[in-house]
């Protein structure tokens, strides 16, 4: 156990079967820093390699 008291090797998948979903949700309006704070760090988070960004966007595919 680390200084949490959390297992030392946690199980990848144990979150998605003990993760409950959200079902009610607050009213309350999301404040617009915070908006811009979600928007700025999804613009400048990475991206999913791609075969353009690999060098290889010119070359046919399947041959």
């Amino acid at each position: 156990m680390d200084d949490l008291g959390r297992p030392a090797d946690p199980d990848l998948f144990s979150p998605r079967s003990t993760l409950r979903a959200m079902r009610r949700l607050k009213p309350d309006p999301v404040p617009a820093g915070l908006l811009e704070r979600l928007v700025q760090a999804a613009v400048r988070g990475r991206a999913a390699p791609t075969r353009r960004a690999a060098g290889t966007w010119w070359r046919p595919t399947g041959r």
